[in-house]
């Protein structure tokens, strides 16, 4: 998702300030891949972002992942209990290597975005609050050894007017809020991604939660 970001790095500089996605399947180690993206419009910028396999592992039940220049700005509320990670400059730089970005602004915007998984699980492994007590006891369940994991639906990226680029070696706070879909089943996760109380985006994360073995046959060379 990262690498088919990074090469749609043009429509960012023209205005494109909101990722729209969609999780349709995982990629197999070793799997030949497609990557790239399609101009949907110039004014205001829209472009859809592919990643294709066997199927379009960023397009669900017909909706394709897209970046666009969006014409309102969403409401988000500073809400949840906030994780703290640490980063260091080697980290960001070895992303941005492997995906494409060496040295530029996006390759450590796209870093922040992909560390968000890490401030998520962490929340579900090391739960806080009720509803991620409730996330985390639903997950844990071994009926039948079909023990499940949460597997994104869909994720909204916000960036704001004034991009603020975040800095390998200093910590990356993530605020995160769960709430509840479909109990058992479907949660969404509010997350606020800030460094030195500068914010650097603002997401929503839909997850479900999916059988492992399941997610397994979706990458059987994982």
């Amino acid at each position: 998702m990262s690498k088919a970001i990074g090469l749609a790095e043009e429509i960012i500089y023209k205005g494109a300030n909101t990722f729209q996605l969609y999780l349709n399947s995982m990629v197999g180690a070793n799997e030949f891949l497609t990557i790239g993206y399609n101009m949907i419009a110039e004014t205001p910028v829209k472009a859809e972002i592919v990643a294709r396999n066997s199927t379009d592992a960023l397009r669900h039940r017909g909706n394709p992942s897209t970046i666009f220049k969006r014409d309102h700005d969403p409401q988000f509320e500073y809400l949840g209990n906030r994780r703290h990670l640490e980063t260091d400059a080697a980290q960001v730089e070895s992303f941005s290597e492997i995906v494409g970005l060496k040295g530029k602004p996006l390759g450590a915007l796209l870093f922040s975005i992909a560390y968000a998984s890490h401030s998520l699980f962490r929340a579900i492994e090391k739960p806080v609050s009720r509803m991620e007590r409730e996330i985390r006891e639903y997950l844990s369940k071994d009926a039948r050894n079909d023990k499940q994991s949460p597997f994104y639906q869909s994720i909204s990226i916000h960036l704001p007017d004034n991009i603020y680029v975040p800095q390998g070696g200093f910590p990356l706070d993530f605020l995160i809020h769960f709430e509840r879909i479909k109990e058992g089943r479907t949660y969404s996760a509010q997350v606020i991604c800030t460094q030195n109380d500068r914010d650097i985006y603002f997401s929503k994360y839909v997850l479900t939660a999916i059988p492992d073995r399941l997610i397994m046959r979706m990458a059987p060379n994982l």
